[in-house]
């Protein structure tokens, strides 16, 4: 059965878990996620990377599940749920997954 990771992007001042993400491999995702603060795409998420960035930071990366390749999405939204029940201030805007139908409004 090939496995895929559930990860968090914590911030490395307050250790608080910022972001939850979904990676084959979680420490060349964060490369992805610096260079997402070099396109014109704004977010809350890029926008807190972005402020570590500037300081010499970086957001710790830690795996949080290690999961079936073929549930991934459904791992990747209950972990997003779990983290904002504990009271967790993500900043994922949607709720995981490529199928969620989410769609961006111009607020976020």
């Amino acid at each position: 059965m090939e496995t895929t990771f559930i990860y968090s992007l914590s911030d490395p001042i307050t250790g608080e878990i910022r972001y939850i993400g979904k990676a084959n491999n979680p420490k060349k995702r964060i490369l992805d996620h610096v260079r997402e603060n070099k396109t014109s795409n704004r977010s809350h998420k890029i926008s807190w990377i972005k402020s570590l960035i500037v300081k010499d930071l970086l957001p710790i990366v830690e795996i949080v599940d290690e999961v079936p390749k073929l549930d991934w999405e459904f791992w990747e939204q209950y972990w997003i749920s779990q983290f904002k029940y504990w009271g967790f201030n993500l900043t994922n805007i949607s709720p995981g997954g490529y199928n969620n139908n989410y769609k961006r409004t111009t607020e976020t």
